[in-house]
Protein backbone atom coordinates (compact mmCIF):
# COMPACT_ATOMS: atom_id res chain seq x y z
CA UNK A 1 0.00 0.00 0.00
CA UNK A 2 1.61 3.65 -1.26
CA UNK A 3 2.10 5.48 2.73
CA UNK A 4 0.34 8.54 2.39
CA UNK A 5 2.85 11.88 3.13
CA UNK A 6 2.43 14.39 5.73
CA UNK A 7 2.05 17.73 5.25
CA UNK A 8 4.84 18.19 7.80
CA UNK A 9 7.50 15.61 6.90
CA UNK A 10 10.85 15.20 8.91
CA UNK A 11 14.16 14.00 7.66
CA UNK A 12 14.30 11.10 9.80
CA UNK A 13 11.06 9.79 8.23
CA UNK A 14 13.02 10.00 4.68
CA UNK A 15 15.80 8.54 5.92
CA UNK A 16 13.38 5.79 7.46
CA UNK A 17 11.93 5.31 4.04
CA UNK A 18 15.36 4.85 2.05
CA UNK A 19 16.74 2.04 4.86
CA UNK A 20 19.06 4.45 6.34
CA UNK A 21 16.85 4.54 10.01
CA UNK A 22 19.52 2.47 11.88
CA UNK A 23 22.05 5.66 10.98
CA UNK A 24 19.76 7.77 13.18
CA UNK A 25 20.80 8.12 16.66
CA UNK A 26 17.98 9.45 18.90
CA UNK A 27 20.04 10.23 21.55
CA UNK A 28 22.03 12.84 19.37
CA UNK A 29 18.68 14.04 17.59
CA UNK A 30 16.85 14.98 21.16
CA UNK A 31 20.33 16.56 21.96
CA UNK A 32 19.92 18.58 18.10
CA UNK A 33 16.36 19.62 19.61
CA UNK A 34 17.35 20.74 23.00
CA UNK A 35 20.53 22.78 21.64
CA UNK A 36 17.87 24.57 19.07
CA UNK A 37 15.34 25.34 22.43
CA UNK A 38 18.07 26.67 24.03
CA UNK A 39 19.78 29.05 21.39
CA UNK A 40 16.10 29.86 20.56
CA UNK A 41 15.88 31.49 24.56
CA UNK A 42 19.04 32.84 24.77
CA UNK A 43 18.46 35.05 21.48
CA UNK A 44 15.38 36.16 22.78
CA UNK A 45 16.89 36.92 26.25
CA UNK A 46 19.59 38.98 24.64
CA UNK A 47 18.78 42.89 25.78
CA UNK A 48 17.98 45.05 22.60
CA UNK A 49 20.82 47.85 23.48
CA UNK A 50 18.59 50.45 21.54
CA UNK A 51 15.64 50.15 23.88
CA UNK A 52 17.12 51.63 26.89
CA UNK A 53 16.44 54.72 27.30
CA UNK A 54 19.06 57.24 28.93
CA UNK A 55 18.36 59.31 32.20
CA UNK A 56 20.72 62.06 30.40
CA UNK A 57 17.53 64.69 28.85
CA UNK A 58 20.04 65.74 25.93
CA UNK A 59 19.95 62.18 24.31
CA UNK A 60 16.26 61.90 24.32
CA UNK A 61 14.76 61.97 20.76
CA UNK A 62 11.28 63.60 20.13
CA UNK A 63 8.84 61.00 19.16
CA UNK A 64 7.65 63.26 15.95
CA UNK A 65 9.25 66.50 14.73
CA UNK A 66 8.02 69.66 16.94
CA UNK A 67 5.70 71.68 14.30
CA UNK A 68 7.43 74.40 12.28
CA UNK A 69 6.81 78.01 12.50
CA UNK A 70 6.25 79.73 8.61
CA UNK A 71 5.70 83.12 7.35
CA UNK A 72 5.09 84.78 4.30
CA UNK A 73 6.52 88.48 4.69
CA UNK A 74 6.83 91.38 1.96
CA UNK A 75 9.99 93.02 1.46
CA UNK A 76 11.02 95.82 -0.88
CA UNK A 77 12.72 94.34 -4.05
CA UNK A 78 16.26 95.28 -3.07
CA UNK A 79 15.84 92.73 0.26
CA UNK A 80 17.95 89.74 -0.32
CA UNK A 81 16.85 86.55 1.07
CA UNK A 82 20.32 86.77 3.21
CA UNK A 83 19.49 89.65 4.64
CA UNK A 84 16.06 88.79 5.88
CA UNK A 85 18.00 85.67 7.25
CA UNK A 86 20.16 87.75 9.17
CA UNK A 87 17.06 89.86 10.68
CA UNK A 88 15.32 86.59 11.31
CA UNK A 89 18.45 85.18 13.39
CA UNK A 90 19.51 88.60 15.15
CA UNK A 91 16.03 88.06 17.00
CA UNK A 92 15.98 84.50 17.72
CA UNK A 93 17.18 82.95 21.28
CA UNK A 94 15.35 79.57 20.89
CA UNK A 95 17.58 76.95 20.20
CA UNK A 96 16.49 75.64 16.57
CA UNK A 97 16.35 72.15 15.20
CA UNK A 98 17.45 73.57 11.45
CA UNK A 99 19.02 77.38 10.53
CA UNK A 100 15.85 79.29 9.23
CA UNK A 101 15.01 78.71 5.62
CA UNK A 102 14.17 81.43 3.71
CA UNK A 103 12.28 81.23 0.11
CA UNK A 104 11.60 83.37 -2.60
CA UNK A 105 7.80 83.00 -3.59
CA UNK A 106 7.29 86.18 -5.69
CA UNK A 107 9.30 88.80 -7.00
CA UNK A 108 7.88 92.07 -9.17
CA UNK A 109 9.33 95.77 -9.54
CA UNK A 110 8.72 97.05 -5.81
CA UNK A 111 8.30 93.55 -3.94
CA UNK A 112 9.94 90.64 -3.20
CA UNK A 113 7.63 87.55 -1.13
CA UNK A 114 9.63 85.31 0.89
CA UNK A 115 8.50 82.40 3.06
CA UNK A 116 10.87 81.94 6.38
CA UNK A 117 10.37 78.12 7.81
CA UNK A 118 11.96 77.92 11.49
CA UNK A 119 11.51 74.59 13.51
CA UNK A 120 12.07 74.72 17.16
CA UNK A 121 14.50 72.20 19.00
CA UNK A 122 11.47 71.68 21.63
CA UNK A 123 8.19 71.47 20.55
CA UNK A 124 6.90 73.81 23.84
CA UNK A 125 9.02 76.41 22.08
CA UNK A 126 7.25 77.17 18.80
CA UNK A 127 5.27 80.25 20.41
CA UNK A 128 8.18 81.62 21.42
CA UNK A 129 10.09 81.15 18.13
CA UNK A 130 6.49 82.77 16.40
CA UNK A 131 6.84 85.55 18.30
CA UNK A 132 10.78 86.04 18.02
CA UNK A 133 10.48 85.79 14.22
CA UNK A 134 7.38 88.07 13.88
CA UNK A 135 8.77 90.93 16.13
CA UNK A 136 12.21 90.52 14.16
CA UNK A 137 10.27 90.59 10.97
CA UNK A 138 8.27 93.84 12.32
CA UNK A 139 11.66 95.47 13.76
CA UNK A 140 13.02 96.25 10.08
CA UNK A 141 12.35 98.39 7.17
CA UNK A 142 10.28 97.61 4.34
CA UNK A 143 9.06 94.22 6.07
CA UNK A 144 5.38 93.46 5.97
CA UNK A 145 4.59 89.90 8.14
Amino acid sequence: LPRTRSAFESRTQVWREVGLGSEIDRSAARRGRGGAVVAAALIAAVPDPGAQRSPDPVHRHPLREPERVEFRARFEAATSPREVQRMIEGAIDVPLRYPPHIAVEELDRNDVVVRIVTTPMNPRDGATLAEQVLSGLRNTNGAHA
